[in-house]
């Protein structure tokens, strides 16, 4: 089957979030990896998920603050993996980065930046002070429409005993294939649909923020991507009110999922379970994440 499959997990690592995507991996082509790591709380500490520590190259590695472990965890990963690019919130008062990261192309952020790799757009946001800036990451498909192409995506648990792993093996699909064949998978529904105009497929990550402050910055900057965001990573100490400032993310009748964690305020949940009508709240925790892969295949 002539089709591009892509592979997101969503895992975190102790008090942080591990964000791993591959993206564009035609049959006999390699993809794009990306990774975005967040440190959480200053003491945290513990290991990179076992998915991302298996990565050979990275094409872009997003640092989503400056503390000490998300540096330890970005050397350790430059020590076994090649990385090209590193995005890094700008801080003028920062340390000097260790040696091994500086083998990559460094590029410090502080305002907005946007990529695009194989067929996927990739913008970051830096929100907060200038002491405590850290970047909010938005990632989904491009150019690809339901008129002339399909989608199928498969949303799980990622369990020690269902691992999953960053890299797609363009050459060998069977992870891909058994996942959306043989497991239950979601389907972008409506997306077959003659009106339909867009692919509702994106992933917004707020984990790292502090606050609700930068969102209405946020949505205007995503102005043309907030109705495609499927996917919103919450931030850990979300209050009460901010669901209710998330409300018009994405497309009214599509599914759409909240990652939070154990920790998540039941307030938090209770409005994204019982008042948003097509809501769902997914807990990750260092035993359990989310996979969420799929194709796009010409019609």
């Amino acid at each position: 089957m002539n089709a591009k499959y892509y592979r997101v997990l969503y895992h975190p690592v102790s008090e942080g979030v591990c964000f791993s995507a591959s993206m564009g991996a035609e049959k006999g082509k390699d993809g794009v990896q990306m990774l975005y790591l967040s440190a959480g709380s200053e003491g945290a500490d513990g290991e990179l998920c076992p998915a991302s520590a298996r990565a050979e190259r990275l094409h872009l590695l997003i640092l989503a603050d400056l503390k000490p472990l998300t540096i330890k965890r970005a050397e350790d990963i430059c020590r076994t993996a090649v990385v090209d690019k590193i995005l890094l919130p700008e801080n003028k008062n920062r340390t000097a980065l260790p040696d091994v990261l500086q083998k990559a192309e460094l590029c410090e952020v502080d305002g907005r930046y946007e990529e695009c790799f194989a067929g996927f757009t990739v913008k970051v946001f830096a929100a907060g002070p200038e002491e405590a800036r850290v970047l909010l990451l938005y990632f989904g498909s491009r150019g690809v429409q339901p008129q002339t192409e399909e989608c199928m995506m498969n949303v799980k648990r990622c369990l020690p005993e269902l691992p999953c792993h960053l890299t797609v093996d363009a050459a060998n699909l069977n992870c891909e294939m058994r996942c959306l064949l043989c497991r239950d998978y979601t389907q972008c529904r409506k997306h077959n649909r003659g009106d339909e105009t867009y692919f509702v497929d994106g992933h917004l990550l707020l984990a790292a923020s502090e606050g609700s402050d930068a969102l209405p910055e946020l949505k205007e900057y995503l102005a043309e991507e907030w109705k495609h965001i499927r996917f919103i990573g919450l931030p850990r100490n979300i209050d009460d009110a901010q669901p209710g400032e998330l409300s018009g993310i994405g497309t009214p009748g599509h599914q759409r999922y909240y990652i939070g964690c154990a920790d998540t305020a039941a307030a938090v949940v209770k409005a994204v379970e019982c008042e948003e009508p097509s809501g769902t709240f997914i807990s990750v925790s260092a035993k359990a994440g989310l996979c969420v892969s799929g194709c796009y295949a010409k019609r």
